[in-house]
């Protein structure tokens, strides 16, 4: 069913529990998944190193050690550019995107973030949402 699985990660605040959805998923459907981080304007302008996948490779070990646990084939890209607009245009090449959702900012509750309402809205793939404070998916083995 799923062959690909897409896995936006903020490289400034990576959701594990998302990406353990992503990569349980991908697991159990002997699908690949792809890490995309986008690194926007204001990032690159506070980013003092220039390798940017080598920062994002360092934000999400604990995320590759998972995937690396269930042997799932993971692939890590960075895009620069708004968030939205390069995460509805890497859907091209996959099955289902699983993402986090972001609280808004003075709203009570959770509420999905302005990123995440996009690519729901604009996506030609189905799109799971994993709401800020979910808890880990069942029997998900996590680093030490």
């Amino acid at each position: 069913m799923f062959q690909r699985v897409l896995v936006p990660v903020d490289p400034a605040d990576p959701d594990e529990i998302a990406a353990s959805y992503g990569i349980r998923l991908a697991d159990q459907f002997g699908a690949e998944v792809r890490i995309l981080s986008v690194i926007d304007r204001a990032q690159q302008r506070d980013q003092l190193r220039t390798d940017f996948e080598e920062t994002v490779r360092e934000s999400i070990t604990d995320i590759l050690a998972i995937a690396d646990h269930y042997s799932v084939p993971i692939a890590v890209d960075v895009h620069k550019g708004e968030a939205a607009e390069e995460i509805i245009n890497a859907t091209d090449s996959t099955d289902l995107v699983v993402m986090g959702t972001a609280a808004r900012d003075g709203l009570e509750g959770l509420v999905v973030g302005s990123v995440a309402e996009s690519v729901v809205e604009e996506s030609s793939v189905p799109v799971m949402t994993i709401p800020v404070g979910a808890k880990r998916p069942a029997e998900t083995w996590t680093p030490t």
